[in-house]
Order: C-alpha cells, then structure tokens, then sequence
C-alpha cells in the first residue's frame, strides 16, 4: 500500500528520508520503495510493506530466497552486500521470485525495521 511522500524519483527507486539512496554511509537508511516515478517537483508514494517491484542491479540475477540489500547505485537494489570502506550493508528485502540478469526489476518481500 502506497504511503508516504517522495519527490524526483523513478518508479520502483530505492528510496531513504534522503530520496533515493545508495550505499554510503549517510543515505544507507531504507525507508520503502517508490511506488510511482514523479518529477522533482511533484509528489508520489512510497511503499513500506508487502511484496513489491524494485529496480535491480540489471546485470544480476536474482533467485527466490536471495537476500536484497542497497546497491551503491543510488535507487538500485543488489544481491551483493556492500563490502568496501565507507559502505553500510542495509537489507531490503528477500526476493520472492526468479529474475533473470536481463531485467532492470524484480519483486521482493520489503523487510522494514
């Protein structure tokens, strides 16, 4: 269920109280996903429950199960947990279904604290 106000982002962008976030030390708190792009100046939800469509890393493939953490992509989601210096490993959910490396999305389970 969409909740929740965010601005300038893509539909299904990982997104933190910053906007759309990466890894990095100082955005690396997910707040939902984008439930909707919209422009800089216009407002959209966010989605903080359920099951929902994420932008991937496109070049990874993902298998039901896999973990989902913030990719140092701004908006993007990884299978991969950040490992380098002044990297945070926040997780983003559980993948709920196969996806191939083809696809820019995916659906997962969105884990929240």
């Amino acid at each position: 269920m969409p909740f929740g106000i965010a601005t300038g982002l893509l539909a299904n962008d990982v997104v933190g109280v910053l906007g759309a976030i990466d890894s990095s030390a100082i955005r690396a708190f997910v707040f939902g996903i984008a439930s909707e792009a919209n422009a800089a100046s216009a407002s959209g939800g966010v989605s903080f429950s359920g099951i929902v469509k994420v932008n991937k890393v496109a070049t990874e493939q993902w298998n039901n199960g896999d973990r989902i953490y913030v990719s140092a992509t701004a908006g993007k989601a990884t299978k991969t947990a950040p490992s380098a210096a002044g990297k945070f490993v926040s997780l983003v959910g559980v993948c709920c279904e196969d996806e191939d490396a083809t696809s820019p999305t995916a659906r997962l389970v969105l884990l929240m604290r």
